[in-house]
């Protein structure tokens, strides 16, 4: 016997976007890994929902670090998500995306594109991050941004490497058209 109340908030388009919103033009961005875990909770995994204190959390090292989105990973180093959105990568001609069974949300961005693109073959995988930074391409996809290719991943010494950008991963012009071509059709 509640009632509902309508909260509405309005802020500028978040970063990925070109000034002309109306074109909605892609650019691409610099992905982090947080240090904040994803949380898991079976009962709430793949959920949307209000208590996403972690995510609050990881959105705050992506501010501090100067990146456009972080890389969530759960306590096993598994991939989870993005702290504003589905991680999707393209290799050998298929697409994959974390396995959502533990901890992260089923986006209505990752929901629309697989909407979109039935024919082509997803799958929901329990990987670690190394298994995407050798995809041929690397999407973030959420229902605001649409889906946004991502340029280079930032490694920090999680991974037994030295921090910083020499470590990363930077993906090709091809790459690019892949994600725009999407991008276009989503």
């Amino acid at each position: 016997n509640s009632t509902a109340n309508i909260m509405v908030s309005i802020s500028p388009m978040p970063a990925g976007y070109a000034s002309d919103v109306a074109q909605r033009k892609l650019q691409s961005i610099t992905l982090g890994v947080c240090q904040t875990p994803a949380t898991e909770n079976a009962a709430l995994a793949g959920i949307k929902h209000l208590n996403r204190l972690d995510s609050v959390l990881a959105r705050a090292e992506v501010v501090e670090a100067g990146w456009d989105e972080g890389v969530m990973l759960d306590q096993n180093q598994q991939l989870v998500c993005a702290t504003q959105g589905n991680l999707v990568w393209y290799s050998q001609g298929q697409f994959f995306t974390p396995s959502l069974l533990k901890a992260g949300v089923a986006g209505l961005g990752l929901q629309t594109w697989q909407a979109v693109a039935p024919s082509q073959p997803w799958h929901e995988v329990s990987t670690t991050i190394e298994a995407m930074m050798a995809a041929d391409c690397v999407c973030v996809c959420n229902g605001v941004r649409g889906i946004q290719w991502v340029s280079s991943i930032e490694l920090s010494n999680n991974f037994g490497l030295a921090p910083g950008i020499l470590n990363s991963k930077r993906w090709s012009d091809s790459a690019r058209k892949l994600a725009e071509n999407w991008h276009n059709q989503w």
